[in-house]
């Protein structure tokens, strides 16, 4: 069984970060991705009927601005731990191409199907 080096662990964990930090991102700048998770969250719990929209509800300008601002604070919160796993990274290893590059792939197989 191989053992996995810290500098791996700490990029691949970095990219991974990033591309969580990204989802955030999505949802705190797109009320349109938040309307339709929140209609399909309400209707699975069944909350909502077919017809309605949670959208165009009167409470809905808080309750969506909150949870924007909630995801923007993650999505910083995220980018912060992100960067210090990359400069971790970037310690362990003499060859800053290598953290780069696991990085970057991590960040990029992880987020293909994002949205």
């Amino acid at each position: 069984m191989a053992v996995i080096s810290r500098g791996l662990y700490l990029s691949v964990t970095s990219g991974a970060l990033a591309a969580t930090a990204s989802v955030f991102g999505k949802l705190a700048m797109s009320p349109s991705i938040c309307c339709h998770l929140f209609n399909a969250w309400y209707q699975l719990i069944g909350v909502l009927n077919d017809g309605n929209n949670w959208c165009h509800s009167s409470h809905t300008s808080l309750m969506l601005r909150s949870f924007q601002a909630v995801m923007f604070v993650a999505m910083i919160i995220t980018n912060l731990l992100m960067w210090i796993q990359f400069t971790k990274a970037l310690k362990e290893y003499t060859n800053s191409l290598h953290v780069i590059v696991v990085n970057t792939s991590t960040n990029f197989f992880l987020t293909v199907n994002d949205f």
